[in-house]
């Protein structure tokens, strides 16, 4: 019984749909709480349960024995874990559980960060449906040092009807599993998909087919709950069938990641490159934010079945949700973070313009900027216009907001400029380079120039650099976040792909 677990002084960071119910269950079990999230509106809830609402996960993490972290993926856990101003890291002498699924190399790399630190980490990737968690239904794979496992099983028992699996000293071996998992459940969702778009095509019912096979040769929780969700084409979080979900594009994340560990240890995955792509297929058809199981409304839609009824109803939804959250997590916040739209948008404008001089880039800098701009707020009456008269809230960063956007800077310029360099040197291998007129700007193909100057054209370059940046800052990094992830996914199953050829045929390879 949790009711017999010594209470302790617990932290814990991220409070989404998984994280909430996992803190109320620790509040439950009668430990000590103190909780954090960015978005402000996650922690009332909690607080009026009697936790302690943390200003940082430094915070969160001073003074208790374990702190939980919940978090979506590698790049949060490590900003949360690191950060040099507020992160974990800063304050924690205890213990780290760490449930999110993440690469075991992630897991790894924390775990020796934190014994340089005095403390310590163990990966514990939970497997469970927000709807399950609250219920402590939910399985926890485990790796880690043997003390550090021992001081943060309270907290686990408190989270699940013991239902911990350990996997030995590797910080990393939880996340494995956790990979090897969602991958069958990917896989079994598609096969769902598949033999059910036969069911429909040969004109059965496929909701009779489905309830025929998850009744008899196929009784299992997963065939049973996902099977039910394939067969009605129900896919929207908080639907009865769905629950909150697990979005898609996190399906995608963790295929991803465990193509990625495929490579590392060449082991081939031919079927977990081309659920990978058929991941991809549904996030370019605007599924992200559904439920995973929505890969097989692509599944129905490559066999020539009409689901726009579904997929429509089901994205407008699943939209609606996800701009609901994004309010959430903005309210109480600077202008900065709830006016990415609006800078991508002038950012775009700029970088498709000619700048005659430095004064015009000036002024367009003043403007764009949310750090420097009168004329910046959240609500603009024209979402494409950062100069709106009626825009009149200004913008102030704290120091460590402004000590983080200044490293996105940073890394924005850096991967611009090589951006540039790879791009000068696929023209020189195609022979269409044709090198700047310093004197008198780009010489066009007759000869004569375009009447910018060298300097004026860099400057101006330089000045969307800055924008970029500074947008990207003020989304957080999502947006290039997402893309980077999936062009990282794409890479990990190209060179998956040739490991597997490498393997299956070392003549052909060579």
């Amino acid at each position: 019984s949790i009711a017999l677990i010594a209470a302790m002084k617990v932290g814990f960071v991220g409070l989404g749909a998984m994280g909430a119910p996992m803190a109320a269950n620790l509040l439950h079990a009668g430990h000590e709480l103190s909780v954090f999230d960015v978005n402000a509106e996650a922690m009332k809830n909690l607080v009026a349960k009697g936790a302690r609402a943390a200003t940082s996960p430094a915070d969160c993490a001073k003074g208790v024995q374990v702190v939980v972290t919940m978090v979506p993926d590698d790049v949060v856990l490590r900003e949360v874990t690191c950060n040099e101003a507020d992160g974990l890291l800063v304050e924690l002498k205890g213990v780290h559980l760490s449930c999110s699924t993440v690469h075991p190399d992630t897991s790894r790399e924390l775990a020796k960060l934190h014994a340089a630190q005095g403390s310590q980490y163990v990966g514990a990737p939970i497997f469970a449906r927000a709807d399950g968690v609250g219920r402590r239904l939910a399985s926890f794979v485990v790796g880690g040092d043997d003390d550090a496992i021992a001081a943060a099983m309270p907290v686990l028992l408190a989270l699940s009807s013991e239902r911990v699996h350990n996997f030995g000293r590797d910080p990393g071996a939880g996340n494995v599993v956790k990979l090897c998992g969602n991958l069958m459940i990917g896989s079994a969702i598609e096969s769902c998909a598949e033999a059910l778009s036969l069911a429909e095509k040969s004109g059965l019912d496929r909701k009779a087919v489905m309830t025929m096979l998850s009744s008899s040769i196929f009784d299992c929780l997963i065939y049973r709950g996902y099977g039910d969700r394939v067969a009605a084409r129900a896919h929207t979080p908080s639907d009865p069938l769905v629950g909150p979900g697990f979005a898609l594009e996190l399906g995608l994340k963790d295929i991803g990641l465990a193509l990625d560990v495929a490579k590392q240890t060449r082991t081939p995955m031919p079927m977990a490159a081309a659920l990978h792509q058929r991941f991809v297929a549904a996030s370019a058809r605007g599924y992200g934010q559904m439920d995973w199981s929505a890969i097989a409304l692509s599944v129905s839609q490559d066999a020539g079945i009409d689901v726009s009824a579904n997929a429509s109803h089901s994205t407008a939804i699943a939209s609606r949700g996800l701009n609901a959250n994004a309010k959430r997590k903005r309210k109480g916040q600077n202008a900065q973070a709830a006016s990415s739209d609006i800078v991508n948008a002038a950012t775009r404008s700029a970088a498709s313009s000619s700048f005659n001089n430095n004064a015009d880039i000036s002024a367009l800098n003043t403007n764009i900027n949310p750090t420097t701009s009168p004329n910046f707020t959240a609500k603009s009456t024209n979402p494409t216009d950062p100069t709106n008269p009626t825009n009149s809230a200004a913008v102030a960063l704290s120091p460590a907001a402004a000590k983080a956007a200044e490293k996105r800077r940073e890394r924005a310029r850096l991967k611009r400029q090589r951006a540039r360099d790879l791009k000068r040197e696929a023209k020189i291998a195609a022979g269409t380079y044709r090198p700047r007129n310093t004197a008198g700007g780009r010489p066009r193909a007759d000869g004569s120039t375009d009447g910018n100057s060298d300097a004026h054209v860099e400057a101006a370059e330089m000045a969307v650099a800055e924008m970029e940046a500074a947008a990207e800052a003020a989304a957080f990094a999502e947006g290039a976040q997402a893309e980077a992830e999936a062009a990282d996914m794409m890479m990990a199953e190209a060179e998956g792909d040739v490991a597997a050829a490498e393997l299956l045929s070392p003549a052909v390879a060579d």
